[in-house]
């Protein structure tokens, strides 16, 4: 019977101090969906210690531990290397890991994991999966070319061309900012070499009855981009007023063809 009692007393103090602990939770990360390979980012990881001490933040690609945070030791950063990543010690925390820079071969998940000091020393944790970026190092080729028909009518094909980019790129061509929906396109990939690399082609036509009912200039842009990232080359392909005949002669811009356009999520 007094063994009994003792279990039961034993049992109820287990719960009312399992009830009163203070224990980690609600991690969340901010973290970019997609970085661009060799430059910085941002990495916040948040949580509910409920008043209990911390432990330990530790922050890891897959399995390997790349940044850890020990506020009973000295310096209390600690950046552990791994290949294709380097980190700014001065501008992290018990929060945020800034990088200086990553590379694409480290796309995969990244998690943050928590531990509350004594007595609980519970732990939790939260991942994402994150993008490495690899942009092309051109801007899209644009070549305009002018045919006959079997009907003898004339023909402006427009070729865009896009270069390799990790993850492929998605190619778009607008016509006076107007997007060219896909059913006018047509699309084909070609494997390259023993890199397997992808360029993406686009050929738009367009013919004398199209021109000329057109009276303004006809401008046209290859936009590629992946998640947010772009490089895009513009066309002039009709000035006010030109005609068909003149489009051989159409000048071909390109717009800062190493600068890349879109918003940067790599930082916040």
């Amino acid at each position: 019977m007094e063994a009994a009692k003792y279990l039961i007393f034993f049992a109820l103090e287990l719960l009312l101090f399992t009830q009163r602990c203070m224990c980690v939770r609600d991690v969340r990360l901010m973290l970019p969906t997609a970085v661009m390979s060799g430059h910085g980012a941002k990495f916040i990881c948040l949580y509910d210690l409920q008043e209990a001490p911390l432990y330990s933040v530790k922050w890891y690609r897959g399995q390997r531990e790349f940044y850890r945070y020990l506020p009973q030791e000295n310096p209390p950063m600690k950046f552990i290397p791994i290949p294709g990543i380097d980190i700014d010690l001065y501008k992290s925390d018990a929060n945020e890991v800034r990088l200086r820079e990553i590379h694409s071969d480290l796309t995969g998940v990244f998690s943050c994991e928590v531990t509350a000091d004594a007595p609980s020393f519970r732990t939790a944790s939260a991942s994402k999966n994150i993008t490495i970026v690899e942009m092309p190092n051109l801007a899209p080729n644009v070549t305009v070319e002018k045919s006959l028909s079997d009907e003898g009518l004339s023909i402006i094909s427009v070729n865009c061309t896009n270069f390799y980019s990790k993850p492929p790129g998605k190619l778009s061509i607008f016509l006076n900012e107007e997007p060219v929906k896909e059913k006018d396109l047509e699309k084909f990939t070609v494997p390259l070499d023993k890199f397997n690399v992808e360029v993406v082609r686009l050929n738009l036509t367009l013919t004398d009855e199209q021109l000329n009912n057109m009276n303004f200039s006809l401008r046209l842009k290859c936009v590629s981009s992946v998640f947010s990232f772009t490089r895009m080359t513009e066309v002039l392909l009709i000035e006010q007023r030109l005609r068909s005949e003149s489009i051989l002669a159409a000048m071909e811009e390109s717009r800062a063809p190493n600068l890349i356009r879109g918003v940067d999520v790599s930082l916040y």
